[in-house]
């Protein structure tokens, strides 16, 4: 692989700030195929709560993340339909020859600390894919067979997590 990655970022302690990442990336071989990615991340570190598009300091979740989809080896059958199982053979295309549609989603999240003389309280609100977006991650195949005897292969293109909320309490000491 040979790529780059580039990042924008803004100076944390200002009330406002934020980040921004481009990556491209592309493989050697007779696949070739190119990978890019761009993530951005707002915060809001000084507001009561404190509202970002990172986790913790050391450890950034996306704000934003989208990618121009993910290269995939299909499954292939020798014959479009057929009735007699063993006049079909079943094999995989080239490898990563095909691509998944794109993906993109918008993860969003709200903080809140509580300063005690022995550690801090954080209570924290996460909305991850925040509009449902249906992101493409991975291919079930089954054999569909008809009422007249004749089968298919049917590939069934499932999705990662909807949108997900997550509740969080952290006491750091």
């Amino acid at each position: 692989m040979r790529g780059v990655e580039m990042t924008l970022q803004s100076d944390r302690a200002r009330e406002w700030s934020g980040w921004l990442t481009y990556a491209w990336a592309r493989g050697r071989g007779s696949d070739r195929r190119r990978l890019c990615a761009a993530l951005l991340g707002p915060s809001a570190t000084r507001s009561r709560p404190a509202l970002s598009g990172c986790e913790a300091p050391g450890g950034c979740r996306p704000f934003t993340t989208g990618t121009a989809g993910w290269p995939y080896t299909p499954l292939l059958a020798s014959s479009d339909s057929w009735i007699d199982p063993t006049g079909v053979t079943l094999t995989l295309g080239p490898r990563n020859s095909a691509r998944r549609p794109a993906f993109a989603a918008l993860d969003l999240r709200a903080s809140r600390e509580w300063p005690f003389a022995r550690g801090t309280l954080e209570a924290s609100l996460e909305l991850r894919n925040a509009f449902n977006r249906h992101n493409v991650c991975c291919t079930a195949y089954s054999v569909e067979v008809l009422p007249n005897g004749e089968s298919h292969l049917v590939a069934d293109e499932q999705g990662w997590l909807g949108l997900t909320p997550l509740i969080g309490l952290r006491w750091r000491y």
